[in-house]
């Protein structure tokens, strides 16, 4: 791939973070691509740096989505990533040469990583009505297929995620796979089922695209099924 480089432009209070990418074209010639990867406020950025000067928790947010948690045990690493409520665009596998782009609202999203030598061992799904303030926030499981009963997303034959980067990098791989992964109804019957019964629930993912696009928010109406563990309990596992 071409190289990459990052750039933090500042312009009054706010803050954006500009990946730009310089190569030669087959021409011969040269050619420049910038990409924003998301703006934020200068004030809340630099809180979030001293914040995390001296804790595990909390860290800037400058992609879309949020590292709020890390934990490390010698080379073993849990990172918790959080997406605020918005529609999101998720690709639904019809069968094996078809899928089909829906636009669904989701709630709050926390992917929870754990990392052993900086490759990725496995990555954990879980949803919240509101946002996790701290550590000891419960969680929440989700609602889609292709997540095993203990919250474990399939990842199938998902690669790319180069465990020599920085945290930031191989989280921003993780949510990447992550929203651009194809649900089907594989292990639909640890959470995709069971949801069904949960008030207020869509019944499929068309009605769910219908229901997001009449009233985003009815997504925060839903009772989700508690998973019985904290954000920290589910860190601590991480990196056992």
């Amino acid at each position: 791939m071409p190289p990459t480089r990052t750039q933090l432009v500042i312009e009054g209070n706010l803050v954006t973070k500009v990946e730009i990418e310089e190569g030669k074209e087959w021409s011969g010639g040269t050619y420049r691509r910038e990409v924003d990867r998301g703006t934020v406020e200068l004030s809340a950025l630099l809180e979030s740096l001293v914040a995390a000067r001296d804790s595990e928790w909390f860290v800037p947010r400058l992609e879309n989505g949020q590292i709020i948690a890390r934990k490390s045990v010698g080379s073993t690493e849990a990172v918790a990533v959080e997406f605020s409520p918005a529609i999101r665009r998720i690709l639904e596998r019809l069968d094996q040469s078809d899928s089909r782009a829906r636009q669904l609202a989701f709630p709050w999203v926390y992917l929870v990583g754990s990392f052993s030598g900086g490759a990725l061992s496995y990555v954990k799904v879980f949803f919240r009505n509101e946002r996790a303030e701290g550590s000891e926030a419960e969680l929440y499981w989700p609602n889609l297929p292709n997540v095993y009963g203990d919250g474990r997303l399939c990842t199938g034959t998902a690669r790319g995620c180069d465990p020599t980067s920085s945290i930031a990098r191989r989280c921003d791989w993780l949510a990447r796979m992550f929203w651009d992964s194809q649900f089907n109804s594989d292990l639909a019957d640890y959470h995709w089922r069971p949801s069904r019964n949960l008030a207020n629930h869509p019944q499929s993912f068309a009605n769910w695209e219908v229901k997001s696009a009449t009233d985003p928010r009815f997504i925060l109406e839903v009772p989700w099924r508690s998973v019985g563990l904290t954000l920290r309990q589910v860190l601590d596992a991480g990196v056992k």
